[in-house]
């Protein structure tokens, strides 16, 4: 099952997330969207594929909910993820200058803990309908190359 999680703080995210599962429904992928306040760093242990659009807040922080969820992770000395595979979007504003800086910062820490990253992270600016159609396109070609039976 592929786990669809979003971090936001103005609806954004979860709106993208929402689309996200759905379109991947639709190409025949068993997935859950969930919020990634809801999920403990403890929890990535059992998910093998974490589709994760995320926002930045503030002076490039996360959203409040996802707090408890990155900060878990981020002090976490050691975690086995080599059987998790990923994929992240990060929503955020070049006005700011830690443009995406979630994104960036939960993409370092997956990868630190042993994910595998199945394509590189892509920063989307406010206007990111059109990065969201390719990024989850190729997330989806992605997906269904590794489910394919062989």
């Amino acid at each position: 099952m592929i786990t669809v999680t979003f971090a936001t703080e103005t609806g954004n995210a979860e709106d993208l997330a929402e689309e996200a599962g759905k379109f991947l429904t639709e190409k025949g992928m068993d997935n859950r969207v969930i919020d990634i306040a809801r999920l403990e760093s403890g929890d990535l242990g059992e998910i093998e594929t974490l589709v994760a659009i995320v926002s930045t807040w503030g002076d490039g922080e996360p959203p409040t909910d996802a707090e408890d969820f990155f900060f878990e992770l981020r002090d976490r000395e050691t975690m086995n993820l080599s059987h998790l595979k990923y994929a992240v979007l990060a929503l955020g504003d070049t006005c700011y200058d830690l443009f995406c800086q979630f994104g960036k910062d939960l993409d370092a820490e997956l990868e630190r803990h042993g994910a595998e990253c199945m394509l590189d992270r892509v920063d989307c600016d406010v206007d990111y309908e059109d990065s969201f159609d390719a990024w989850i396109g190729e997330v989806a070609d992605r997906l269904g190359r590794s489910l394919a039976p062989v």
